[in-house]
C-alpha cells in the first residue's frame, strides 16, 4: 500500500479569522492614536516669527495636553454632535512664564470667534496680576519682565502685526472678581462681555446695561491669561487682541521635533536636506 504525503487542510475559516485579527489590530491603532492626539500630545506649526528667537517659523512643535488638564472635545470624530466640554484635572496650573498653545479667542472687534485657530505664544500674566508696558518694559505687579533671551525690545517701532510699546497699566480679569463700568472704560469691556454670553448696551441716558438691566459693574465668570510674543516688536498678541480666556489653552509647547525654513519648498533633495535645521530638532522650549 503507497503512503502519499500527508497534506494539512486549513479550515475554512482560518483565513477570515486571519484577516479579522488583523482589522482588529489597525482599529486598536487608529483609536490609540486619536486617544493620544485627543488627550496626550499634539503638534503645531509655528507659522510666523512673533515667538522668535524661542521658536522659529518652520519649527514644528509636540504639544503637552496633559500638563493642564485635558479638555474633552466638543464633538466626535466623524460627528457634528456638539455637547458641553469639560477639562479634567491637570499635573499642574498655568505659570507665568509658559509657552503655551491656545485657541485664538478672536479679533479685538469680533464678539464670537471663527473658525479654530491655533497660536503659540508666552503666559505672562494670570488673572489677578497687574500687567504694564512702557518704553519696551513689561512689567507684571511693578516687577519687570525680561524677554527671555535678554536683548532689549524697541517696541515703539509698530510694524506690520506689532502692537507698539504702550499699555495698561490693566488688571487681567479674574474668576470672580469684578470691574465697575464707566462710560470711559465701557468700550475697553464690552467684547469681553458679550463673549461671557451677554448683552451689553451704552445708552448716554440710562448708562450701561446688561441683559437689559442697568450696571454699575461686572463680575467676571471665566479667569483669563496675558500673553506676549517673546519677539515683543512683532507680536499679535493680548496687546491687541485682548485676554486670553484660560479655557482655550490646548496645553504647553514642550519639544521641537522638526524644524525647516518655512519659505523652503520642497525640490531638489540634496539642498533641501541641508537646509534642515537639526540642531533644533529634539530641543526642549523653555
Amino acid at each position: 500500500m503507497r503512503n502519499f504525503p500527508h497534506k494539512e487542510v486549513q479550515p475554512h475559516g482560518f483565513a477570515g479569522k486571519r484577516l479579522s485579527g488583523y482589522a482588529g489590530i489597525v482599529a486598536a491603532a487608529i483609536v490609540a492614536a486619536l486617544v493620544l492626539k485627543t488627550f496626550v500630545v499634539g503638534a503645531i506649526l509655528v507659522p510666523s516669527g512673533s515667538m522668535e528667537s524661542t521658536l522659529l517659523p518652520g519649527d514644528c512643535v509636540l504639544i503637552n495636553k496633559l500638563v493642564y488638564g485635558v479638555r474633552t472635545p466638543e464633538t466626535l470624530p466623524f460627528s457634528e454632535s456638539r455637547f458641553p466640554a469639560v477639562r479634567l484635572p491637570g499635573l499642574r496650573e498655568i505659570s507665568r512664564g509658559d509657552v503655551i498653545v491656545f485657541r485664538f479667542p478672536g479679533d479685538p472687534d469680533a464678539s464670537r470667534p471663527g473658525d479654530p485657530v491655533y497660536f503659540v505664544k508666552r503666559c505672562i500674566a494670570l488673572g489677578g496680576d497687574r500687567v504694564e508696558l512702557r518704553n519696551g518694559v513689561c512689567s507684571v505687579n511693578d516687577e519687570m519682565v525680561p524677554q527671555p533671551d535678554g536683548r532689549q525690545s524697541s517696541l515703539g517701532s509698530g510694524g506690520s502685526g506689532s502692537a507698539g510699546g504702550e499699555f495698561g497699566p490693566v488688571t487681567v480679569p479674574k474668576r470672580g472678581n469684578s470691574v465697575a463700568l464707566t462710560p470711559a472704560n465701557y468700550s475697553a469691556w464690552e467684547n469681553l462681555i458679550r463673549r461671557e454670553g451677554h448683552e451689553v448696551e451704552y445708552d448716554l441716558l440710562v448708562g450701561v446695561t446688561i441683559d437689559g438691566k442697568t450696571a454699575k459693574s461686572y463680575r467676571f465668570e471665566k479667569s483669563y491669561l496675558f500673553v506676549l510674543g517673546d519677539n515683543r516688536d512683532r507680536s499679535y498678541d493680548s496687546r491687541v487682541w485682548g485676554f486670553l480666556p484660560q479655557e482655550n489653552v490646548v496645553g504647553e509647547a514642550m519639544m521641537i521635533y522638526w524644524s525647516w525654513p518655512e519659505e523652503k519648498p520642497l525640490g531638489n533633495l540634496l539642498p533641501d536636506l541641508a537646509s534642515i535645521r537639526w540642531d533644533r530638532i529634539g530641543t526642549y522650549v523653555r
